[in-house]
């Protein structure tokens, strides 16, 4: 089954961080693991036209914030020439983090995803079902 959805991502202090509203429904398909299954529970609760808001917590997103996710990298690890404090860099073995720090030879990483620790308030609208 497809699924066309409208949504707008807040965090808990009411500033939006994402929103396809005003634009073109985002289609996805039903257990491919497009969406977090918290989210694709909630969509299986819904009739088409309905809209639904909830809140989320870390266990039901990206989980907590893990300080032993921030690692030291050697810049020899990381596959860019230029990379600065804030940048998101790929690091040998496949992973994706932020550089936080760097220092003599190596590079702070951290690997948690950007909204580790954190809820979210998420509004979803059933826009479309195909069958």
């Amino acid at each position: 089954m497809r699924l066309g959805i409208q949504y707008i991502i807040r965090d808990v202090e009411a500033r939006m961080l994402d929103t396809n509203i005003g634009g073109e429904p985002l289609f996805l398909m039903v257990e491919s693991g497009c969406l977090l299954p918290a989210i694709e529970q909630q969509l299986h609760l819904m009739k088409k036209g309905q809209w639904s808001r909830f809140l989320l917590g870390p266990a039901d997103l990206y989980g907590e914030y893990e300080t032993a996710n921030c690692m030291l990298v050697d810049y020899n690890d990381i596959n860019q020439y230029k990379f600065s404090i804030g940048d998101w860099v790929w690091v040998k073995g496949g992973r994706v983090g932020m550089v936080l720090q760097l220092l003599r030879n190596v590079a702070l990483v951290d690997f948690n995803h950007p909204l580790a620790g954190r809820s979210l308030d998420i509004e979803i609208g059933l826009i479309e079902v195909e069958e």
